[in-house]
């Protein structure tokens, strides 16, 4: 007995993979066999969409299950499916689904399509591979600091050769080897051209047959946090492909945090000069796997590459909780300030007692002999003052000595040299703000 054929929309038949989805709540309600188009991105940076197509039985199912739960609306996705002869298993533990239309139109009852974004997004390959060694690729997002220089040479006949001119790589704490190149991939442009680019990606093997590669890409998150700084912005792992001992390719997307969009950054953009970025990185690392507190380290590192596109107040008010951040870290590493100790002026006094980061060239932070401090002008912007055009200059020229602070601070704390940096007073002396602050202080 044939199966009955199924009418698809247009934007579900141009789907890569084709699957009968099951989407269930947490209590278990929901709905089996939704028809689903599955489309991966072209690019990494893309968000992974599921476009739905399902019968009206379906769509009653699948809003009940979503509402049934007000505090958790998300639900998981499961499919199975075969191509090429071999199984591919797809799942995501939590998925975002847009509303369902439904109604009648001219005495003809109707559902719509709807679509979901998962927050993390699985795929198994089964058998895919045999007798290979374990190993794989992570996907990352640009970071100009880590050179995969290459030569391109493309010939008439549409061939391209690349040669590798700076294989870059680094052993994580747990002993994993990441070689970073680029990968090239293609697309299908407008007028039917193809397009090629290429994404940063970090490669690897393992000697053992079991992989744990959670606790690998954390390892390689605490490497790019680091990575972060030294750029000035944030550089991410978007996921990984391996294989495992059982010879199945696995795919897996994470979604669950918001991407840096693209920028061009310079290399005089950057807080580590490139050709010295190799020597930190390793040594700032090795600091950082003996943090205790590296949590409270990140919240105090996620302001200083996470502000691009905040106004000038709401960037302040940022890099001061990273300020707040890394003395809190500071206490609860070296237990710096007495107990219950709230005040910034103390706290900040107990912190220079220790490490006496040189900030004499810069704005002060609360020394208010000569002007207004940093404090307090964060203080009149909270408490929401009108500022003046030379004031508003100031209040510009206020956070770019209160950036340097965070981050004189924050390599202090990874032990390196401010000297060998872009915030030292020798780099700094070309900038405006940083010849010009003290007139620009007179403006208050």
């Amino acid at each position: 007995m044939s199966r009955r054929q199924v009418l698809l929309s247009e934007t579900v038949a141009k789907a890569k993979y084709l699957v009968r989805a099951t989407l269930r709540n947490r209590t278990g309600g929901g709905a089996r066999g939704v028809l689903c188009g599955v489309f991966l991105p072209e690019r990494l940076t893309d968000p992974i969409k599921l476009h739905f197509q399902p019968t009206p039985k379906q769509a009653t199912a699948v809003d009940f299950a979503r509402f049934a739960a007000a505090d958790s609306p998300e639900l998981s996705f499961r499919a199975t499916t075969r191509a090429g002869g071999r199984r591919i298993r797809f799942s995501a533990d939590r998925l975002w689904c847009s509303n369902i239309g439904s109604g009648h139109h001219n005495g003809i009852p109707f559902v719509t399509d709807f679509t979901g974004e998962p927050t993390d997004f699985h795929i198994i390959h089964f058998g895919l591979t045999s007798g290979s060694r374990p190993g794989g690729t992570f996907f990352l997002t640009p970071n100009i600091l880590i050179n995969t220089a290459m030569t391109i040479m493309r010939s008439y006949t549409g061939g391209v050769k690349v040669r590798r001119v700076c294989i870059p790589r680094f052993s994580l704490r747990n002993g994993l080897r990441l070689t970073f190149t680029e990968h090239f991939r293609y697309r299908e442009g407008e007028r039917g051209e193809t397009i090629s680019f290429s994404e940063l990606v970090a490669e690897f093997r393992v000697a053992r047959t079991t992989l744990d590669i959670s606790a690998l890409s954390e390892e390689l998150d605490n490497f790019l946090l680091l990575t972060s700084l030294a750029t000035r912005h944030r550089c991410i792992c978007l996921g990984w492909t391996y294989t495992n001992s059982s010879g199945d390719l696995v795919e897996h997307y994470r979604r669950d945090f918001v991407i840096p969009k693209e920028k061009k950054i310079s290399t005089n953009d950057t807080l580590i000069d490139i050709a010295v970025f190799p020597k930190f990185i390793r040594a700032a690392y090795r600091r950082f796997c003996r943090f205790a507190e590296k949590d409270q380290f990140r919240s105090a590192v996620y302001p200083l590459v996470s502000d691009a596109d905040k106004t000038t107040e709401m960037s302040y008010f940022s890099l001061f909780s990273a300020l707040e951040s890394a003395l809190l870290f500071a206490d609860r590493t070296f237990h710096l300030f007495p107990r219950g100790e709230q005040r910034l002026h103390e706290r900040w006094r107990l912190f220079q007692a220790k490490y006496a980061v040189d900030l004499s060239d810069l704005w002060p932070i609360v020394d208010k002999t000569r002007g207004i401090t940093l404090v307090q002008l964060r203080n009149k912007v909270a408490h929401g003052e009108y500022l003046n055009p030379a004031q508003t200059l100031a209040l510009l020229y206020a956070r770019e000595h209160l950036r340097w602070t965070v981050e004189r601070v924050i390599l202090s704390l990874l032990g390196w040299s401010v000297s060998h940096s872009k915030v030292s007073s020798g780099f700094l002396g070309h900038m405006h703000p940083y010849n010009n602050w003290q007139h620009a202080r007179a403006a208050f």
